[in-house]
């Protein structure tokens, strides 16, 4: 094993500091993840700055894939209509290719700070999770998705067993990991975590007995937790588990599939060079399939969603890993290359990590996720440099200069993205009032940049709204401004994401303030019928059009029928507090137009939803939401 008996100690002070960047940034800002990443990134870059760094050696395997990579960032970018979205997005690449190019040779046969770093983020985010006790209806560490989330995990572990070599630390490392990761219920997670143990079980004639070992106590382990949390969860009251596990095409994998038969329409159109990495959740709205609850931020294939924002030249990049991947893995198995067997057990356990995780972007998005598109590229690096290839050596010259324009080009990227990141997060009112001056100021300082950013414009106009023009202490002109502003802001974003949701919903609540008459919400019913047909189960657009719902029974019922033909598909995307706001409403409306029955089972989904997953409360939410789902046809009967 490589790290000495101090691992224990060095990694339990290397969290103290990320505990608490994790618990600052997840009790103040409650949006994004890049910004607590951002922070973590920047630490360790001055951390190398502050170090003495020789020439670094480069393998020439990776300059096949970073100069590709680089050329297709920067084809995107050009082709891009909203530049700067497709930066923010283009970082994730960046960042990892960059730090991992320029400091690979320190970082990889130094102290391991790589190891120690995956293992602190990994941890942290378990740290971020404390919010799944109160808010058990979504995992969300780092604010990631579960299976990525799980990803980020089942890496830790193996990294784990293979390079932590007290055993306590180990020990205590499998356990917390394996806990984490039956908690996330993520089947390609747990079924790629399954695979990889019995893969190195299966290669054991080129490991050592312990490796064997360490992996097969893991296996158990895991295994073991996840009974044990299975086993618990269904009796509590709480549940910490996600969802169960019924059927391999059961709920979202389905749905998954729906998204990637939609995004295969996208591909003629920009089939060479992509559409701009990071704007595919703009074009989906136009061959979204309307009769299933598909969200569709990301594709949940990563090979699909870089042909289509990256093109056939940016597919080949990530292509060209996987079958490097191969090829070493071969070579390791069959053609037993001249290594001697002490780094050959650790070859191929990360061989076989690195290509799980390859897999694993085949089903979510694994390359879009900063942690695990550092981790991916970090681990292949790895393998490469334990290799006996032809290198590449770096005057110290040009490598002063890399190692200082490197470290510029990291804080810029960094700032640009935690400001955003901030920008566009949910604060608690205190937090807000307390800096909004600052961060007014760097949304002017980014407008003068003259950057056409969704998320900083959104940001400005949803805070206007709420903190100034609804506020009656503000004199009345400069409202009458702001909303001015902000309305012509909508209209302009409008132009560059015609069919995006969340702007024209906001539209009809600037028009809804600016003037209540007759003629105003037309329009802006209009506009919540094209969100409707965009996005059937955008709650927010159902709150805006019951603010002018009148009290007669026909605009009523049509309202009550909109909303209860989404009544059993898009509620289980729902959040906690839009299932809530939803059932309540529904149940309100039928009582008011005398539907006892559809009343009574609204009333009992409300009560349940919260607890839909837990074992003695499901079937009467899922019975209740089967009797809404046979009412659809016949809504109009009710009466």
């Amino acid at each position: 094993m490589l790290f000495a008996d101090n691992t224990y100690s060095q990694i339990y002070y290397m969290n103290l500091l990320f505990i608490f960047v994790t618990f600052f940034s997840s009790t103040c800002f409650i949006g994004s993840n890049i910004w607590l990443l951002s922070i973590i990134l920047l630490l360790l870059m001055f951390s190398l700055i502050n170090k003495k760094i020789k020439p670094s050696i480069l393998n020439k395997n990776a300059l096949f894939f970073y100069i590709p990579l680089f050329i297709s960032l920067l084809i995107s970018i050009s082709i891009s209509k909203v530049p700067d979205q497709t930066i923010i997005y283009s970082s994730i690449f960046i960042i990892a290719a960059i730090f991992s190019t320029t400091f690979i040779k320190e970082f990889l046969f130094g102290p391991k700070a790589w190891i120690l770093t995956i293992l602190a983020i990994a941890i942290s985010a378990i740290y971020s999770n404390y919010k799944f006790i109160a808010f058990p209806h979504r995992v969300s560490g780092f604010q990631l998705d579960p299976n990525i989330y799980s990803a980020l995990i089942y890496s830790a572990i193996s990294l784990s067993i293979l390079f932590v070599s007290n055993k306590q630390a180990k020990y205590s490392l499998i356990l917390l990991f394996a806990i984490t990761l039956a908690e996330t219920n993520s089947r390609s997670g747990i079924g790629l975590f399954i695979t990889l143990c019995l893969a190195v079980f299966i290669l054991k004639r080129h490991l050592t007995k312990q490796t064997i070992k360490y992996f097969f106590h893991s296996f158990l382990i895991f295994i073991s937790v996840y009974i044990c949390i299975q086993f618990y969860t269904s009796y509590l009251s709480v549940n910490f588990t996600r969802e169960s596990i019924t059927s391999i095409n059961d709920g979202s994998l389905g749905i998954r599939l729906l998204i990637w038969s939609d995004a295969l329409k996208l591909i003629p159109e920009h089939i060479f060079f992509g559409s701009g990495y990071g704007l595919f959740f703009s074009l989906y709205p136009s061959v979204r399939s309307q009769e299933f609850s598909t969200e569709g931020s990301f594709v949940h294939n990563d090979y699909l969603q870089v042909l289509i924002e990256g093109g056939l030249v940016g597919l080949s990049i990530w292509v060209f890993l996987g079958l490097r991947c191969s090829f070493i893995l071969y070579s390791l198995v069959v053609k037993k290359e001249d290594i001697n067997k002490r780094e050959n057990t650790i070859l191929i356990p990360l061989t076989l990590l690195l290509i799980s995780l390859l897999i694993h972007s085949f089903f979510n998005f694994i390359f879009y996720a900063l942690p695990t598109c550092i981790i991916t590229l970090l681990i292949w690096l790895f393998i490469e440099q334990k290799l006996n290839h032809k290198e590449i050596t770096i005057h110290k010259h040009i490598m002063k200069y890399t190692k200082w324009s490197t470290a510029i080009t990291l804080i810029i990227i960094n700032i640009i993205i935690s400001q955003v990141a901030i920008l566009e997060s949910k604060f608690k009112g205190n937090i807000f009032d307390k800096y909004k001056p600052s961060f007014l100021t760097i949304y002017q300082l980014l407008r003068t940049f003259n950057l056409d950013s969704y998320s900083i414009n959104m940001f400005l106009v949803k805070q206007n709204y709420y903190h100034f023009i609804t506020n009656k202490q503000i004199p009345k002109d400069v409202r009458k401004q702001l909303l001015n502003q902000s309305y012509n802001i909508l209209l302009d974003l409008k132009n560059s994401y015609p069919r995006y949701p969340d702007i024209l919903t906001w539209q009809a609540i600037y028009l809804l303030t600016k003037d209540r008459g007759l003629k105003n919400q037309a329009i802006a019913r209009d506009l919540l019928k094209q969100v409707h047909q965009i996005h059937p189960g955008y709650i927010n657009a159902y709150k805006v059009e019951f603010s002018i719902v009148k009290g007669s029974i026909e605009e009523r019922l049509a309202f009550f029928c909109s909303m209860h033909n989404i009544s059993y598909t898009w509620t289980n995307l729902m959040s906690l507090e839009e299932g809530l706001w939803f059932f309540e409403t529904q149940k309100k409306i039928s009582q008011s137009l005398n539907m006892p029955v559809l009343s009574q089972a609204y009333q009992t989904a409300y009560e349940f939803f919260p607890l839909k997953y837990n074992f003695l409360y499901s079937n009467k939410y899922w019975q209740a939401i089967s009797l809404l789902e046979k009412s659809k046809s016949n809504c109009f009967e009710q009466i």
